[in-house]
């Protein structure tokens, strides 16, 4: 809904403004934080400027954000997006494909879009198993290609050990899920807004 009717852009922007301000109250943070970007953000021509203005207003460095994008956000929006992205990576961003390998997009588009790394869509992880077969030849087939690529590989939905070890056997550095622990709130994190 929000998608449809636009509200994304605002949602997204304010989402992006709350992360920045949690990193300012909290320096000791180590780790990029990944904010997630709708399609529609990415296709309006202001989004970049916006991701300027947060930053530059909240004093935050690029380097402590990445960019989590979906395979139609990235290969489905007008060709201006692409310089675009190119523009938030020279912030020192971050940019990640999230649900890797569930797309329909053919994977020579990877080598013309500045990624930094790629997320391993939960649905592999969940059938990965002792009889993973076919699942595990993808996993480790995505894996060798982030490799060879230069990317950071993520892998998602991790909820038992065998997973995270065929994972790890498999080329994929970085897991979250359950397995690692749940979602929580972030000691600092500004307030959410309220409706009066």
């Amino acid at each position: 809904m929000a998608e449809e009717s636009g509200l994304i852009i605002e949602l997204g922007q304010d989402l992006l403004h709350q992360t920045c301000v949690m990193l300012r109250r909290n320096p000791g943070i180590t780790v990029p934080f990944s904010v997630n970007v709708s399609p529609v953000e990415l296709a309006d021509e202001g989004w970049l400027g916006r991701v300027r203005s947060v930053l530059a207003e909240t004093g935050i460095s690029g380097s402590r954000l990445v960019m989590e994008l979906t395979e139609s956000a990235i290969f489905g929006s007008p060709e201006w997006t692409q310089p675009t992205l190119q523009a938030v990576r020279d912030l020192g961003c971050g940019l990640h494909l999230d649900d890797f390998g569930t797309g329909f997009s053919s994977i020579a588009h990877l080598r013309d879009v500045p990624l930094t790394g790629v997320k391993l869509d939960a649905s592999f992880v969940r059938d990965l198993g002792d009889d993973a077969g076919p699942t595990r030849a993808i996993v480790l087939g995505l894996g060798a290609l982030a490799a060879s690529m230069g990317l950071e590989a993520i892998a998602e939905g991790v909820e038992t050990e065998a997973q995270a070890s065929i994972l790890s056997e498999c080329g994929w550095e970085i897991a979250q899920g359950y397995l690692f622990g749940r979602a929580e709130p972030i000691i600092g994190a500004p307030a959410p807004a309220t409706a009066a």
